[in-house]
């Protein structure tokens, strides 16, 4: 069964130790590699948004991101139908590092990456408890998010809700998973989580990729 809604899977040492190096190295240090401001990460007027629990345990923040891959058929992400793509010079380096384990978490090759993209954070500010919480998808496919370096006291928090339609304001927490190289987290997208607050001087940088059946959706 390719779909799990209810499972969290936590796996360690996703990618060989090698890849590990060459990715936290890429992103990182490598001065060449771009990244791109984001003010928002969950878009303005997030209390409108179903897709995002606000309250007054939660605060938006800004981060740099970078978009490796994305399947623009926003009809499965948004509602508004485009069906293109966009891919960054660096996809191809960073999808051959992980194909193979994907194949193996999946036991199988019959699947579609939706997106990919990088997101870097650096120290949040101690006020309020959570990050948004939100879903990445309201419709059915799997996160991946990969942890490119070791930020300790820094945890996703994946929550117990999922998105059905209706606007939430509480989040209450199933799983906390700390920030450690090549550990790798999987669950339904369609569950509400919460990234990890960076921890004064220290950098965070994840991975995203969401990963569906394109004739599922």
């Amino acid at each position: 069964m390719f779909y799990d809604k209810d499972g969290i899977y936590v796996i360690d040492d996703f990618i060989p130790e090698e890849s590990q190096k060459f990715l936290e190295n890429l992103f990182l240090n490598d001065a060449n590699f771009p990244f791109y401001y984001n003010s928002s990460s969950n878009g303005y007027n997030q209390e409108e948004n179903i897709r995002v629990i606000t309250n007054r345990n939660t605060f938006d923040h800004s981060q740099f991101t970078h978009l490796l891959w994305w399947l623009d058929n926003d009809e499965f992400f948004y509602g508004d139908k485009d069906n293109s793509f966009r891919k960054s010079d660096y996809y191809e380096t960073v999808i051959d590092i992980f194909i193979n384990s994907f194949y193996g978490f999946f036991s199988d090759n019959n699947f579609d990456i939706l997106r990919m993209k990088v997101n870097l954070n650096t120290s949040h500010p101690r006020t309020r408890k959570f990050l948004s919480p939100h879903v990445d998808s309201p419709q059915k496919m799997w996160s991946a998010i990969y942890y490119v370096n070791d930020v300790p006291n820094s945890y996703t928090l994946i929550g117990k809700q999922f998105y059905d339609g209706n606007m939430k304001n509480k989040f209450t927490v199933s799983k906390k998973i700390e920030s450690k190289r090549g550990r790798c987290v999987l669950f339904d997208s369609r569950r509400y989580h919460s990234a990890g607050k960076c921890p004064f001087g220290k950098t965070r940088v994840v991975l995203n990729t969401m990963i569906g059946r394109l004739n599922d959706l």
